[in-house]
């Protein structure tokens, strides 16, 4: 017999013996002889609180099985076995629901804590083994319903024969007299379907019930993340990891990317160096965790991106290197002599990538650096990447190392092909060198490499630059007479440079041949036409040229735009100005360098002073460098030049040398020498050395304002800092000595 609550001993609560006492209703029928005996107890021993202990653990059941505890934990366990036991029909109901609600909640506690520990076990040891941690995550509402759902189950089955009986006895009266002879009764009646039935009405509104509430978040998967567990991860060994690249399981490995150590990475890549598109499809899975990926490891999976088809994942991968890594131009060679040895690679391609990564990263003399260090290790880089250093040099005005390179090339015999010869023809007619880049031609015959377009096309267009036409026409003829036909960049050196030269009947009338042949002139070709009108002020057949540009179809660029922009406020003409520039913002087009100057010494022109300033901040916070002490200087506007370089200091913007020494110039043309020498102390105040641009500007304004002797001293001081004078240094000079001359002879006479 299950003692009364007034005995000493207690239950402890959600024990074996609690839901015991639960499901038998424990009483004491010599003390509990009927209802109203037993509420006359209970007033008697706890007075009237009595009637109401324990009624909210009967109502929060759902909570216990939810939860795994008791909400009421300071109320006594026994209250549950209050309610005294008669054999009448109500009294059965009332055991059979008791049934119910202590074997229901029996289960659902207990599954509900071998779910919970479970599930706390398994994030202590990192090991989801039922389900994975992606499913149990992603399934979490049907694992959790079916655990409360088996509690239900368990809980009905039990309960459905009481339920069944008592049903039957409440409407047939007189059908049985208890559950002894009921239940037979009843399946003999119904059959099993029919108990079946009952169970699965019993189950379904406590299911539903409970899905409602994990929905609505009441109980939420999220519990777990907050409970501060100690957490332990699993290895992750070599083999676990090569298992999951080759079966695809790239969100495991993303999940336990934080995890590797270099040289699991390392070993990793070695046993994949057959397999480069999975190297490669691993690396887009390390992005956001770079720390695996030192220099070892990056150069390793270098060498095996080589394997694949394409260079530019290679390529990529070594600019990462280079842009993020702290290693020498020296130390990433020899990581990728290293790694290619491991990879059984006998290709030298790999080199031939890091030179390609430093050129499209524009970094000449590490690109030339990586040269040397080839050629020390015997290995001969290919044409195509002699090629690729030659255009940067090229490129970044860097001719000199353009002919360092080619003269190792020419000692090393790496064979020149036609792309090669056209970059240094190229090369020579930027320095000026046009006849010798014309003799350049004959040699590539002599070398059995023959001309094409391009190559005829670079020298007529150094001739046009410099305003040698009738060479150029010279070039022109033997490049027919070779059979090459003239294409549109052909023309365009012409058209461009005629219109530079203001000659602009020879340039529309080269236009139109161009259109009687069938070529169709390029927005270039229009932009060079229209440059050339709006310098001569002829607005009118700019525009007319902008119009026939749109109906052939060419688009209008920022460069179209820019010419009008700067036209029309040399004209005054603002409003047309605005409007052009609204029309280029509605096109998308954003204003570059060149715009944002053309704007600014615009509306300072028109004495537009705040607006000036106001694109000047715009300019500024876009991360675009300001060049305005320049345009203001070569208008001659030097006063307003020093305002904008004083405006730019208290800005915050660093003004360069080359802002100064064209303030220097522009003070020393009007012969204000102090100024030019105050400028010239600021310069060096700020950390800026002068240099032959400074000393000239210094020199040419001493000798137009007759101060020889201190020009003298400052050509001094020039050649005892390192500087060489140039020929406009000897120039300023020479001419400050003949107007001596002069002025002595006419003091002669």
């Amino acid at each position: 017999m299950i003692p009364s609550p007034s005995e000493s001993r207690k239950i402890e609560l959600c024990s074996l013996a609690f839901y015991a006492a639960c499901t038998a209703g424990g009483i004491d029928p010599s003390k509990y002889k009927n209802i109203t005996s037993g509420f006359g107890v209970l007033l008697k021993e706890q007075g009237f609180r009595g009637f109401f202990r324990g009624w909210m653990c009967i109502r929060d059941r759902g909570t216990v099985s939810k939860q795994g505890r008791h909400p009421t934990t300071e109320k006594s366990p026994e209250a549950l076995l209050l309610k005294p036991v008669s054999y009448t029909h109500l009294d059965v109901y009332k055991r059979q629901r008791h049934c119910k609600q202590a074997r229901s909640t029996l289960l659902s506690t207990r599954t509900s804590r071998l779910d919970l520990g479970f599930c706390l076990r398994s994030r202590a040891s990192g090991d989801f083994s039922v389900v994975g941690p992606e499913y149990a995550s992603k399934y979490k509402t049907l694992i959790y319903l079916a655990g409360f759902a088996s509690a239900e189950v368990i809980a009905d089955v039990a309960l459905c024969p009481f339920e069944a009986v008592k049903v039957r006895i409440k409407t047939q009266p007189g059908f049985v007299r208890g559950l002894a002879d009921g239940l037979p009764k009843f399946v003999r009646s119904e059959g099993t379907l029919g108990y079946a039935y009952k169970v699965s009405a019993e189950i379904s509104p406590p299911i539903m019930k409970f899905l409602k509430i994990f929905k609505s978040k009441l109980f939420n998967l999220r519990t777990f993340n907050s409970l501060s567990l100690p957490t332990t991860v699993t290895p992750i060994t070599e083999s676990k990891l090569l298992n999951s690249i080759e079966s695809s399981q790239w969100h495991f490995i993303k999940q336990a990317a934080p995890h590797y150590t270099p040289s699991l990475l390392s070993s990793t890549l070695t046993s994949l160096r057959h397999k480069p598109q999975l190297v490669l499809q691993l690396l887009s899975h390390l992005n956001d965790h770079p720390h695996s990926l030192n220099v070892t490891n990056s150069s390793l999976a270098a060498c095996i991106l080589c394997r694949l088809p394409s260079p530019k994942p290679s390529i990529n991968l070594l600019q990462s290197l280079i842009i993020c890594s702290t290693a020498t131009n020296r130390t990433i060679f020899h990581e990728l002599e290293l790694s290619r040895d491991r990879v059984d690679s006998k290709t030298s391609l790999i080199f031939d990538l890091l030179v390609r990564a430093y050129c499209e990263l524009k970094k000449p003399n590490e690109a030339l650096e990586c040269f040397y260090l080839m050629k020390e290790k015997g290995v001969e880089p290919n044409i195509e990447t002699c090629n690729q250093m030659l255009s940067l040099f090229l490129r970044l005005n860097r001719t000199h190392m353009a002919w360092v390179l080619y003269a190792e090339m020419f000692r090393m015999k790496i064979k020149s092909s036609v792309y090669t010869f056209n970059i240094m023809v190229n090369v020579l007619c930027k320095e000026g060198k046009l006849k010798k880049a014309k003799e350049f031609i004959g040699y590539m015959e002599a070398l059995g490499v023959k001309p094409n377009v391009v190559t005829y096309n670079t020298v007529i267009h150094g001739h046009c630059l410099r305003g040698k036409f009738q060479m150029a026409r010279v070039i022109f003829q033997t490049m027919k007479d070779e059979g090459l036909e003239p294409d549109c960049y052909t023309y365009n050196s012409f058209i461009s440079g005629l219109c530079k030269e203001r000659r602009l009947e020879e340039a529309s009338g080269l236009h139109c041949k161009m259109l009687e042949i069938g070529l169709v002139p390029k927005a270039v070709t229009y932009n060079a036409l229209i440059d050339g009108y709006c310098n001569k002020g002829d607005l009118d057949k700019a525009f007319a040229c902008r119009d026939e540009m749109i109906s052939k179809g060419v688009m209008t660029t920022l460069v179209t735009y820019n010419l009008f922009i700067h036209a029309l406020f040399m004209e005054g003409r603002m409003g047309e100005a605005d409007n052009m520039i609204k029309e280029m913002r509605e096109k998308g087009m954003k204003p570059d360098a060149v715009t944002y100057n053309i704007l600014i010494n615009g509306y300072c022109r028109c004495g537009d002073a705040k607006r000036a300033f106001s694109l000047l901040d715009e300019m500024v916070g876009k991360g675009i460098r300001p060049t305005l002490v320049t345009d203001s200087c070569r208008e001659g506007k030097v006063a307003e030049a020093r305002q904008l370089l004083d405006e730019m200091k208290r800005r915050g913007i660093k003004p360069d040398h080359i802002s100064y020494n064209t303030l220097i110039s522009g003070y020393s043309k009007r012969g204000d020498m102090k100024d030019a020498f105050r400028v010239r102390d600021e310069m060096l105040t700020t950390g800026f050395d002068p240099t032959i641009l400074t000393y000239n500007a210094l020199i040419q304004g001493l000798c137009k304002n007759g101060e020889g002797e201190h020009a003298e001293e400052l050509l001094k001081e020039m050649v005892s800092k390192g500087i060489t004078p140039d020929d406009s240094t000897y120039l300023s000079i020479i001419e400050a000595m003949e107007k001596v001359d002069d002025l002595e002879e006419n003091d002669d006479k």
